[in-house]
């Protein structure tokens, strides 16, 4: 049994190891396939995480949006200072809506948790409405004690378990879409690397099976060197002839050094050297290799590399608007240093030349946009500058409220003055800044290198919170006019109430006068009557 073991091993071992070789290449494949599945799956999954997470602060946005408008109604006594109150309320349910769609989507397995969230947001929306409209009659003794209440901390006390355990689930998912990934990524490494090391072996007794039967081997060579040219990697040139070939052992050297080439290939994606090059893979030679190893080496070195370059973006996105984040938290008691630091930030950290922040003026007859602050421009030329709603690339942007991006700057829009003289830049863009759909303003940025899409991203996601910051600024100087009038409202009324008093004092003394004045007379007309009844 073992003699006959031996000879099969010995007749068919070169074909065995050609089959285990090819199965090896179509497993490392299927391997590459379900890496870009996992690849596909974990995107749409952060997407997914990224989404509900919006879904959920808008939720919490509107609650506050609610109560700023019921707190605002009631300190202002206006209606228009509800209008926070009538945004949430207009958009809430759409949102919850939007929510409860996604998270069928996802399988959530609580959806009656969301629909308890919502019956609650519903009731706070309620008695909201009911302060609203005890402010509006003018009973504000009810919506004193609605505050006192605090309906706000009994739907968060009550909402926050819901939320963390929709928070926690969208984590999980994309937790175990990374971990998918990253698990089919090693399986495929070591795939490759498994099959570089069988591959091998199998180039030796490839060539020990040559020395012995020099003919039959000569046909297993021209159908290595097939699989050769049609499973690792194909190269251009004259061919020689079989016993050329044969002799001087060129297919084995070529296989081995292919064979190595992809090991280290393999090796230096591993190590994370996204920059590796296939020696001898020029353009032409890429287009022939497309259905090779090789060529399926530098199709996931280029997925990876992209794979790269989009989380570098979505990192800097990220940590841009963190640190946004903590410039307006640091300054948001003072627009105008805010304003300055803002766009000096701005200007540097997309790598741009100029930079200006205008804003929406509409406390005078006509609306217009005024300049706030400036980076690099020539601070003479655009001092108090003026633009009206409309007028010129700024204007119109404001007008339609979407992002302009411009590649070719009108000749003599603006130029970039260094130290090199003045030149035009490449690239303009302009950014509306406004909440919801109220605008309040626009940034123009202006740069020498072309804006890509993560910079818009970035600028789109920062205008919202600048946005916020700007109608915050404008409601605390409206505030303050208010308070301020209401004021000196008092003191004029503190005034005319001691004019009156000392009115009253001045009348009360003249009626006492008459009133002595009028006694004496009486007393002489008693006199002189009883004198007369004498005579």
């Amino acid at each position: 049994m073992f003699k006959s073991i031996r000879i099969f091993f010995i007749r068919y071992a070169f074909t065995v190891s050609i089959v285990i070789v090819a199965l090896l290449i179509v497993q490392n494949a299927l391997m590459t396939f379900y890496g870009e599945q996992a690849l596909k799956k974990k995107h749409e999954t952060e997407q997914a995480y990224r989404e509900v997470n919006e879904m959920l602060d808008a939720s919490t946005l509107f609650i506050n949006l609610m109560d700023l408008g019921l707190r605002g109604i009631y300190m202002m006594k206006k209606e228009n200072f509800a209008e926070p109150y009538d945004i949430a309320m207009e958009q809430y349910e759409d949102n919850f809506i939007s929510l409860e769609n996604k998270l069928q989507e996802l399988d959530y397995p609580h959806m009656d948790q969301v629909e308890t969230l919502k019956e609650q947001t519903e009731r706070y929306a309620g008695l909201i409405t009911r302060g609203i409209n005890y402010v509006k009659s003018e009973q504000y003794e009810e919506a004193v004690r609605l505050f006192e209440s605090d309906p706000g901390f009994e739907l968060y006390t009550s909402s926050r378990p819901i939320i963390e355990s929709i928070e926690g689930y969208i984590t999980n998912m994309n937790v175990e879409a990374t971990a998918r990934y990253n698990r089919i990524k090693g399986y495929t490494t070591a795939s490759q690397i498994f099959t570089v090391a069988l591959g091998i072996p199998v180039l030796i007794i490839a060539l020990i099976r040559i020395i012995r039967q020099e003919r039959r081997i000569l046909k297993l060579f021209k159908n290595l060197k097939e699989s050769n040219q049609r499973y690792i990697y194909k190269e251009n040139g004259t061919s020689k002839s079989s016993k050329n070939i044969l002799k001087q052992g060129l297919i084995i050297e070529k296989i081995v050094a292919n064979l190595k080439k992809a090991s280290s290939f393999i090796q230096n994606i591993t190590k994370g050297n996204l920059d590796v090059k296939w020696e001898g893979m020029d353009e032409q030679a890429r287009a022939e290799n497309s259905g090779t190893i090789a060529g399926q080496l530098l199709q996931m070195r280029d997925q990876l590399i992209e794979v790269k370059k989009a989380e570098e973006k979505r990192q800097w996105i990220t940590e841009g608007v963190a640190n946004f984040s903590d410039l307006v938290r640091e300054y948001k008691e003072d627009f105008d240093t805010l304003s300055k630091k803002v766009i000096s930030f701005l200007v540097k950290y997309t790598n741009s030349n100029q930079g200006g922040l205008y804003i929406l003026n509409d406390t005078e007859d006509e609306d217009f946009l005024e300049l706030t602050s400036l980076y690099a421009y020539d601070k003479q030329k655009f001092e108090n500058q003026r633009i009206p709603i409309g007028v010129g690339l700024i204007g119109e942007a404001f007008r339609e409220g979407e992002i302009a991006l411009y590649k070719d700057i009108p000749d003599n829009y603006i130029n970039i003055t260094s130290g090199l003289g003045e030149a035009l830049p490449r690239n303009l863009i302009i950014v509306p800044i406004k909440t919801d759909e109220k605008k309040l303003g626009a940034l123009e940025m202006a740069s020498f290198e072309l804006y890509e899409e993560h910079h818009i991203e970035f600028l789109e996601r920062i205008s919202l919170t600048l946005g916020s910051e700007v109608a915050s600024s404008k409601t605390n100087v409206l505030t303050k006019k208010l308070l301020q009038a209401s004021k000196e409202n008092e003191e004029i009324m503190r005034s005319q109430e001691e004019e009156m008093r000392q009115n009253m004092e001045e009348l009360q003394a003249t009626q006492e006068e008459l009133e002595r004045q009028k006694k004496e007379l009486l007393d002489k007309i008693a006199i002189l009557e009883e004198k007369l009844a004498q005579k």
